[in-house]
């Protein structure tokens, strides 16, 4: 009776132990803000806008499209696709403002910081980056003479992690139990016989 007993125990024991090691992971985990980028790439109003999905509190950068015509006058920023202006600090934050050649744009002297964007000084060309603070936040490249229409952009999947990393804790999870639970039934056998 008692082995049967500690034999019952250690199924128990295994079973409890390994119940946790496979429950699914939260689904409401990382959470993401959308934003469009809206680059006017050309002098025929030719726009690629892209949705970007950016994990909350990150940053992203953003580099111009080149026109070989066309002087670059800077970023506009919007709430929404209907083009309200966003404002610094509510809807975005600019983290770092670079030049072409990657050295650090200058306020004042390279670009100048305007309601709802940055504006180019002698059509510099400026890569921003930003931390958006709000969800649907619109970021346009500005061209003299373009007007910027906003299309339906494509699509970014946000990034995904790796499912084999989570499978290797599983198995050593699973692997421990099995060895805990054998160790208890042996003891536990061994005392029965006494």
């Amino acid at each position: 009776m008692k082995k049967v007993l500690s034999l019952i125990l250690a199924f128990v024991l295994v079973f409890a132990l390994s119940a946790s090691a496979f429950a699914l992971k939260s689904p409401g985990g990382t959470e993401y803000s959308e934003v469009i980028i809206n680059q006017t790439n050309t002098g025929s109003n030719s726009q690629v806008a892209q949705k970007v999905p950016v994990v909350d509190g990150d940053k992203i950068k953003i580099e111009p499209g080149k026109s070989e015509t066309l002087e670059f006058e800077g970023w506009k920023f919007y709430k929404d696709a209907d083009k309200t202006p966003a404002v610094e600090g509510t809807d975005y934050e600019v983290v770092e403002v670079k030049l072409e050649n990657g050295a650090t744009a200058v306020a004042g002297v390279d670009y100048t910081i305007e309601a709802g964007g940055i504006k180019a000084v002698g059509g510099k060309y400026l890569t921003v980056v930003i931390k958006p603070l709000s969800d649907k936040l619109v970021v346009s490249s500005a061209f003299e003479g373009v007007d910027i229409e906003i299309n339906e952009p494509t699509v970014t999947p946000p990034p995904t992690s790796d499912p084999t990393a989570d499978t290797s804790v599983v198995v050593l999870a699973v692997l421990v139990a099995v060895i805990v639970a054998a160790g208890a039934a042996l003891v536990a056998s061994k005392k029965a016989l006494n």
